[in-house]
């Protein structure tokens, strides 16, 4: 047992000094109006709702957004995988997000995922 246990510490102590990725990455990425409702086009200022079903089973995580125009957030957000974001030109925007742990050694966190799949979402001009 005392070898099994030894085994496991080395090998995330490996994964930490790596950065090496324990877990997939966050899946079922959706665009949302104010009102809560799917979309894949908005409008030029109203607000954009992104949400994801996250990977880490103890729901323990941040998470870092790529909004596809030139915004990549900081890594935050622990808990629920929801942010909002505003785009300010007209445009095609790929959105990505990634998940890690928490934990971190240093520079090095201790699980992190690749980016997700991209959403795509059109941004039109604004309605006179």
């Amino acid at each position: 047992m005392k070898n099994l246990l030894a085994i496991v510490i080395l090998a995330l102590v490996a994964a930490a000094a790596s950065g090496c990725h324990l877990i997939g990455p966050p899946n079922d990425l959706v665009a949302c109006d104010a009102q809560g409702d799917a979309i894949s086009t908005a409008r030029i200022g109203e607000p954009v709702t992104f949400t994801c079903h996250g990977t880490d089973p103890l729901s323990i995580h941040l998470y870092r957004w790529d909004f596809g125009d030139g915004v990549v957030t900081d890594w935050g957000g622990t808990g629920e995988p929801i942010v909002t974001h505003t785009y300010s030109e007209p445009g095609e925007y790929e959105v990505r997000v990634m998940e890690r742990c928490p934990l971190i050694f240093g520079q090095t966190c201790l699980m992190r995922t690749e980016w997700s799949a991209s959403l795509k979402i059109a941004i039109r001009e604004r309605r006179n």
